[in-house]
């Protein structure tokens, strides 16, 4: 198995390895390994105050190849307090992904904490990897630790799910806790499918993942549901935690039609 999802290079390149396929072709990336690479560059990004990244935003402008990806950033508006940092990531000089981050300053005393207790459910035992018809388990399905503790992945229906990622994100780097919740958020669509997709198309269009806390330790906690109109739109919603509690929200529009 591959020891991480990308192997740094020089000038912003990253080889892809093969731990980053998703389940719809050994060929094409899942989102979520390159959603975590727009967000750690957005983290990297010098600030003349420690700052926190808390929202990030991917616009998913094509299918990613499992190929080399440059990532290009830039802060399009600097401050203290509160910084918008824009990231691309191209394939074969094609933009793929764009990605806008909000890093906010993380206070010298803590905040106000209006956090509910909530009760994160135990996680299971390790079982048998499963998913819809015709999925792709290789790749981004076997790099990732899959638990579910309501429903399961080959069932529609909404889905409460740990997931741990087995590999770092960037070989030789230690994963930050935003971008460890965002390897699995763009999931959420996935783990809680409620369209057969022999006769449904399903695909979701971007990711927004908001974070008000860190979220401590490997394991991420994800309770997901996804819902559709009539008119060939839908949303997946993923509410993210820890054994502590809830610490974040996912959301991806997504394109919803018969095929």
């Amino acid at each position: 198995m591959d020891v991480a999802f990308y192997r740094a290079r020089p000038g912003g390149i990253f080889e892809s390895s093969t731990a980053t396929a998703g389940p719809w072709s050994p060929t094409l990336q899942h989102g979520g390994p390159p959603s975590a690479l727009l967000a750690r560059a957005i983290e990297a990004e010098p600030a003349p105050v420690p700052q926190r990244l808390a929202r990030l935003t991917v616009e998913i402008l094509r299918p990613v190849p499992v190929a080399p990806l440059t990532i290009r950033v830039e802060i399009t508006r600097p401050g203290r307090k509160v910084s918008l940092v824009e990231a691309v990531g191209l394939a074969e000089g094609v933009e793929c992904l764009r990605a806008r981050g909000w890093r906010i300053e993380v206070p010298e005393r803590p905040g106000p904490n209006l956090e509910a207790p909530a009760e994160i459910p135990g996680r299971p035992t390790e079982g048998e990897l499963h998913a819809w018809p015709g999925a792709y388990l290789g790749g981004y399905m076997s790099a990732i630790d899959w638990r579910p503790t309501a429903g399961a992945l080959n069932q529609l229906g909404p889905a409460d799910v740990w997931a741990r990622s087995r590999v770092e994100l960037v070989e030789g780097e230690t994963t930050s806790p935003f971008c460890r919740a965002a390897i699995v958020a763009d999931s959420g669509s996935g783990i809680a499918l409620s369209f057969d997709l022999q006769s449904v198309h399903a695909i979701n269009v971007d990711l927004t993942l908001t974070m008000w806390r860190d979220i401590v330790g490997e394991w991420v906690f994800m309770s997901s549901r996804t819902v559709s109109g009539s008119v060939g739109a839908g949303i997946a919603e993923t509410r993210l935690g820890d054994a502590e509690g809830m610490a974040g929200l996912a959301t991806q529009t997504m394109l919803v039609a018969h095929r």
